[in-house]
């Protein structure tokens, strides 16, 4: 399966644990992880989510492969593990959560915080709902 990796992306590389361990994963269960930080250096984004540090790639370009790479993988996996700690929600990692739902993708959320487990379009349009990023993987090896 081709699998989206959904989440905030920061500077802090706390938001990058998803792709870390992700990645690793589900290539050696024959996944391919499709990851929206590649060829992008997260070093230079900026705090608020509005810049990838790099001025030659406009935003509509930014978003058009975002979209183009939901709609194109098997599933989505929306890390939201401690986003109630990071100073800003991450307006695009809900924006894929309505693309992967409006492309009759499976989404499988790690989550934990109620605010996120609980909300109305969590409960309604995820797949499942789970702890850990381990969890995750094995519910999209079950998908295959």
């Amino acid at each position: 399966m081709k699998v989206y990796l959904s989440g905030t992306i920061t500077a802090d590389p706390r938001t990058h644990f998803l792709r870390q361990v992700a990645e690793e994963a589900l290539v050696a269960l024959g996944h391919v992880a499709v990851s929206p930080l590649r060829r992008k250096d997260a070093s230079k984004f900026t705090p608020d989510g509005l810049s990838s540090g790099d001025t030659s790639i406009p935003p509509s370009l930014f978003v058009a492969r975002d979209e183009a790479d939901v709609q194109g993988c098997d599933a989505v996996i929306l890390y939201a593990l401690g986003i109630e700690s990071l100073e800003r929600q991450s307006i695009g990692t809900w924006a894929e959560l309505g693309l992967a739902r409006a492309y009759g993708k499976p989404i499988i959320v790690v989550a934990d915080a109620h605010q996120v487990i609980n909300h109305p379009f969590v409960v309604v349009w995820a797949t499942k709902v789970v702890k850990t990023v381990e969890e995750a993987i094995q519910t999209v090896h079950w998908l295959r």
